[in-house]
């Protein structure tokens, strides 16, 4: 069985980092906030991986600007932890450019819907284990939906755009729920109930806001990963505390 996962992820606009309640932002601080308030560099040994999307409206064509970068250079100066990039990728430039910053994957939210076959090409070039189909997924009339442009144009079904992004070469899907984001209410499980064939793993994200949340989330033989960008839930103690309680309950997960 794959390793369960913890996974942070930081919301990124125009060099400060943001608070995301159903994909509306909140500014709380740039990277100097997050290593000294927040104490960012604690929290490596905790986590397992950590997601930065650039979540900026007015980004011209460029997923990673120089205050990004170097922004990223700080913040990943002393965790080792693998690091996805993802936010306004269109190309395999901007995939490349992504790789030079320090990322090990990228995420893919627009091309789901707009440039699919994007997927196939970095899969190709770079592997499928460095490519996330990242899926903003909204319960409308009954169904799941999966949305691009920060939630606002539907993509398709959710199991569609699943099977799609697998096929094509993605070797993870990251999916969010856009109704639970930021809520701290707990994950919206009946989403993967409709993936139980998916065979790459699965990060479930949108709405955990304490240790049993992960721990529903991530007892699920679907799901190999739990995202949370919820600061203020996991500051201080609270990332050490989180993996301590999973630990006695999870096999799977890494051991402190």
């Amino acid at each position: 069985m794959l390793k369960k996962r913890i996974i942070f992820v930081l919301f990124y606009q125009n060099g400060s980092f943001h608070l995301s309640r159903n994909f509306g932002l909140q500014k709380v601080g740039d990277t100097q906030w997050l290593l000294e308030k927040f104490q960012f560099l604690k929290i490596g040994d905790y986590i397992d991986e950590l997601i930065i999307l650039d979540v900026s409206r007015d980004r011209i064509n460029e997923p990673v600007s120089s205050q990004l970068e170097e922004d990223v250079k700080n913040l990943m100066a002393k965790i080792f932890v693998p690091l996805t990039l993802g936010g306004g990728i269109r190309t395999l430039d901007h995939v490349s450019r992504c790789f030079q910053a320090g990322a090990d994957k990228v995420s893919l939210n627009w091309a789901l819907g707009n440039s699919p076959d994007l997927i196939s090409e970095i899969s190709k070039r770079y592997g499928s284990q460095s490519v996330v189909a990242s899926m903003d997924v909204r319960y409308v009339s009954g169904k799941y939906d999966v949305f691009c442009d920060y939630g606002q144009t539907r993509i398709g079904s959710l199991l569609d755009v699943s099977k799609q992004s697998e096929d094509l070469g993605a070797g993870e899907l990251f999916i969010t729920s856009i109704d639970r984001d930021g809520t701290g209410f707990g994950l919206d499980l009946n989403i993967f109930k409709e993936l139980e064939d998916v065979r790459v793993p699965i990060i479930a994200s949108g709405g955990a806001g304490k240790p049993l949340h992960f721990f529903e989330a991530l007892s699920l033989k679907s799901i190999s990963g739990v995202a949370t960008g919820n600061l203020f839930n996991f500051m201080g103690s609270g990332f050490f505390e989180l993996r301590s309680e999973l630990g006695k309950k999870l096999p799977y997960l890494r051991k402190l």
